[in-house]
This record gives structure tokens, C-alpha cells and sequence, in this order.
């Protein structure tokens, strides 16, 4: 996952920029992290209790304390890098609690393309776990649509063949032309739009500085459409270039820091078993 977590810092960079210039070197646009990365810490240290709950019983732990009470902690620790709706929420809602704006909701789940066994498991789990955070139908369908692209990219699935795979779990095409879906982020767009945007710079890449330079280029929430683009890339590309993760790394909070290392520590000692 440092892939989103380097994505979500060069996508802040140009955050309130309708920017359209992919020409730029992501190592020294490196920002500070967002809520993107909050949410999929969060999620990385409840993927690291042993034993993970199995997902018949998630929905209850959800609901009761784990995942939104997680992910709550974190906001509340960074509130100031929370929008005035997500700072209300922190103030007065319950960890039951919905959050009605879902476009940080396709990150969510994407810890869960790597410790999901079936891309059926990544699907249920995926719309469970943004059912608690989000109360958006659109926002479900994209949380499941970015852990299922995960998944299929990590499991030889090759990036052409993206909309094909995935629509059946998600609901929607998310294979458009890259100038197609840069034309309807500039003029607004919705939670599909970018997933659609972070696949289209992915296809158009050749490597992972390219995908993120060129979901960066598309206008409109940058540091989610460079998250994910990010997080495909660096599944995809299987490398980044040297020294980006421990530029990233650096910038992270202690705690955030050392939660990320643990959850990654655990999928690396998963895939020397296999």
C-alpha cells in the first residue's frame, strides 16, 4: 500500500488546482498525507489483529467499535487535515454513525485486495466495511470496484483487461479513455469517476511515476484519483522508483508509521508462505 500512500502525498500537492500538466517529477511533490491515508492505516492495523475476524461476523465489528472507531481515532488525531463536514462528524457522531460525503470512499478497502483469498471475499468485505463509513450506494460500488482492480492486477490480471473483470462486482464500467473521463472530472464528476480517472492513467502509464503524474493531470481530487492510481501502479509495476517509499515513509506520523510497516511486514511474510 505505499503505492496509495505516496499517491495520496503527490496528490495533495496539487489539492484546489484544476491541474492538467503531467509533466513533473512525483519525488519532489511529495505534500503532506490526507484522510485517504488516515482511512487506509486504519484499516491496516484492524487487518493486523491475529486472528482477522472472519467475514461472516465483520458487519458486527464494524458496527460496534473496530474499523469506524479505528479510523475515527485517526481523524480526530488529524483533524486538521479533515474538511469542515468530516471535522463536524469527529465532533458529534457516535462510531454508528454514517458519513453522507463518500469520495474518499474508493479507499477504503484497498488494504483488503491483499489479504482476501477469492476475489468473491474482496467484494463482500469491501462493501461492508465502506457500508459503515458512508451511506452512498455510488461510494459501495466504488470501494468494491478499487479492492476487485487490486485484487485482479496482483493475481495476473493485465491492465487492458480491467473493465472486463471488474464491472461484474461493481456495477460499472471503469475502463474509459483518458481524455473521456479528464473532460467530465474538469467539468465535476462523481465516486466512479475516480476510479475511472485512476484506471485511465494506469492504462495510459508505462511505469509508476507515469501513472501518478498522469492521475495527477486530471483536475479534479487529486490525492484520491493519485491514491489509487498509485496503489494499481505499484501492483501492476510490481516496483517504485528507489528511495519514494522512504520519502514517504518520512513524512508519515509516528504512529501512522509504524502501523503501515506491521501491515506490511505481515503481507510479505503471507506471500513467502505461498
Amino acid at each position: 500500500m505505499w503505492g496509495a500512500i505516496i499517491g495520496d502525498m503527490v496528490g495533495a500537492s496539487f489539492a484546489g488546482k484544476l491541474n492538467h500538466d503531467s509533466r513533473f517529477v512525483p519525488a519532489e511533490h511529495l505534500g503532506g498525507y490526507t484522510v485517504n491515508t488516515l482511512l487506509i492505516t486504519a484499516l491496516e492495523e484492524y487487518l493486523t489483529y491475529d486472528p482477522t475476524p472472519p467475514s461472516g461476523r465483520i458487519a458486527v465489528k464494524l458496527a460496534e467499535r473496530e474499523i469506524a472507531g479505528i479510523q475515527k481515532r485517526y481523524l480526530r488525531r488529524n483533524a486538521e487535515l479533515c474538511d469542515p463536514s468530516r471535522r463536524r462528524w469527529l465532533a458529534s457522531a457516535g462510531v454508528r454513525r454514517n458519513i453522507s460525503e463518500g469520495a474518499f470512499s474508493p479507499v477504503l478497502a484497498l488494504p483488503l485486495a491483499l489479504v482476501c483469498s477469492d476475489i468473491e471475499e474482496v467484494t463482500q468485505r469491501a462493501e461492508q466495511t465502506c457500508a459503515y463509513i458512508s451511506d452512498c450506494a455510488e461510494s459501495r460500488e466504488a470501494a468494491k470496484a478499487a479492492a476487485v482492480i487490486i485484487y485482479s492486477l496482483g493475481h495476473g490480471i493485465d491492465k487492458s483487461e480491467l473493465g472486463e473483470i471488474c464491472e461484474p462486482f461493481c456495477g460499472f464500467q471503469p475502463q474509459l479513455p483518458y481524455e473521456d473521463i479528464r473532460e467530465t472530472l474538469s467539468a465535476g464528476g462523481g465516486t466512479r469517476e475516480l476510479i475511472q480517472g485512476a484506471v485511465a492513467a494506469l492504462i495510459k502509464s508505462y511505469d509508476f511515476d507515469s501513472a501518478v503524474r498522469f492521475a495527477a493531470a486530471l483536475g479534479r481530487e487529486p490525492q484520491t484519483i493519485c491514491a489509487l492510481a498509485g496503489a494499481m501502479a505499484e501492483v501492476c509495476y510490481r516496483e517504485m522508483p528507489d528511495g519514494l517509499a522512504e520519502k514517504a515513509m518520512a513524512k508519515l506520523g509516528i504512529y501512522e508509521r509504524g502501523k503501515v510497516k506491521i501491515f506490511m511486514k505481515k503481507i510479505l511474510d503471507k506471500n513467502a508462505l505461498t
